[in-house]
């Protein structure tokens, strides 16, 4: 069975508090996932809802979701169809912890072509 690991790794400059210099706040975060899926795929979003449904088999922690750099669609995730959802940003990769099996929507406004999903 594939094990997978996830880092988030990053630093906010230049924030100040009560009159000192600007300083660096770093942050980190990491996951570890003892049986992952291990799943790549590249769909075609079609203008409307499309359902994503994990792999099974296995307890599916994590889908990264990296539409294409160029794209200007909003993608908006929602648990049902007549969910108002929440607008991710267009072009900018996104990873989701997501509860074990459950399907979602993500509804577009136009075809949005070369999203990857990375199911771990």
């Amino acid at each position: 069975m594939a094990t997978a690991r996830a880092i988030c790794q990053g630093h906010i400059d230049g924030l100040t508090a009560a009159g000192l210099n600007p300083v660096t706040m770093p942050f980190s975060c990491a996951w570890t996932v003892d049986s992952a899926a291990g799943t790549f795929q590249t769909i075609n979003l079609l203008a409307g809802n499309t359902t994503l449904t994990p792999p099974t088999g296995v307890p599916n922690r994590f889908l990264m979701v990296i539409p294409p750099p160029t794209n200007t669609t909003p993608l908006v995730l929602c648990g049902v169809a007549a969910d108002t959802g929440v607008a991710l940003a267009p072009n900018c990769p996104q990873v989701l912890v997501v509860q074990s099996g459950l399907s979602f929507i993500v509804k577009v406004a136009a075809e949005v072509d070369g999203v990857q999903l990375i199911w771990l």
